[in-house]
């Protein structure tokens, strides 16, 4: 069986999918190790996957200085710049240097498709890596809407304003990330690459998107070695169990809304203040409760109203089944997009 390094950075969000893969890879019979920062290793080790290696970086200084550029802003290409200045470049010479050492016996290297490090030790000592997109949108097409625009656009304009936007998108990208991002590979001895931070950091062994196809379905032209595989859903750390509390609140009489913002909202609660706000008031109106998943303390008001209860966290798997609806705030790079059903 083949001996795998999962390697990974950033918050809880960038780390569950890979905690999912790595225990069915484990299954399987493949022998699993990880390399990720220190904030995401206890996770690791509460997932019962004990061969961890230590990855330098942190990304809590990032949000420290940047919080409002990385969250606040509607302009994703200004939070991409805040990211990759102040997290993603300052540490990637010594994310290689880690990694030389945890790849050392790997058959495989599996990590996120902006895992620049992965690639560089992967072309370094010839052990083949899989890169992996957790959300369809990094991924250009014409069928694609990178961002979404302010007016509604009619259907014939649609495809022509993807591909602007995109090209602008993918112009920025090139000309923030690609030059230190080279200048670090050339002390390597390794060629220069374009488009670092959209297709050009892809896999030639094995890109993956592990989003549903359901989701965003394969695009016609995206690169044709690109696989979509389906989700990786993980969701069970080592220790959680249903609070008496929070049976209650589940089965009282007014139907429930999970509220959620993602990992994120650890990092950079009080930019998402005025989200709780007005979703638990907005569910409050609508005659439900409000289950807020995830949210900073400091965040939410204090008490909470008697309709609305707060968790650090709750496996969206045993809770979502069990709500009228989900409202969540999904922001990458600055782009958000809430979702959410009717209440039943």
């Amino acid at each position: 069986m083949a001996r795998i390094l999962i390697t990974t950075f950033g918050t809880a969000g960038d780390l569950n999918p890979f905690l999912a893969l790595a225990l069915g890879l484990r299954t399987r019979g493949h022998h699993v190790s990880f390399a990720v920062e220190d904030g995401l290793r206890q996770a690791v080790v509460d997932a019962g996957l004990t061969s961890v290696h230590s990855l330098s970086g942190e990304i809590d200084p990032a949000f420290a200085v940047s919080e409002w550029l990385l969250c606040g802003s509607s302009l994703p290409l200004r939070s991409a710049r805040a990211l990759v200045s102040g997290y993603l470049i300052p540490r990637l010479q010594q994310k290689v240097e880690d990694l030389l050492i945890s790849a050392a016996g790997a058959d495989f290297i599996v990590a996120p498709a902006a895992h620049l490090a992965a690639s560089v030790v992967s072309e370094l000592t010839g052990i083949p890596w899989v890169s992996v997109t957790l959300s369809p949108v990094s991924i250009p097409s014409v069928h694609v809407k990178p961002h979404p625009w302010p007016a509604s656009m009619p259907a014939l304009l649609q495809k022509p304003a993807n591909k602007m936007q995109w090209a602008a998108a993918t112009m920025v990208l090139r000309n923030l990330a690609d030059g230190p991002i080279n200048e670090i590979r050339s002390r390597y001895g390794l060629p220069r690459r374009r488009d670092l931070l959209t297709t050009g950091n892809l896999s030639p062994d094995l890109a993956v998107i592990a989003a549903s196809p359901a989701f965003v379905p394969p695009q016609p032209d995206w690169p044709t070695a690109l696989a979509v595989t389906g989700f990786c859903f993980w969701d069970s750390p080592a220790g959680w169990s249903e609070s008496a509390d929070l049976t209650r609140f589940l089965d009282g009489s007014k139907p429930v809304v999970a509220v959620s913002s993602g990992s994120i909202s650890r990092q950079a609660g009080s930019i998402f203040e005025r989200f709780y706000e007005a979703s638990t008031e907005a569910v409050r109106r609508a005659g439900g409760r409000a289950l807020v998943i995830g949210a900073p303390s400091a965040s939410l008001p204090d008490p909470l109203p008697d309709d609305v209860m707060a968790l650090p966290f709750a496996p969206f798997s045993e809770i979502y089944p069990r709500c009228a609806a989900v409202y969540r705030l999904w922001s990458f790079l600055g782009a958000s997009i809430s979702s959410s059903t009717q209440l039943r």
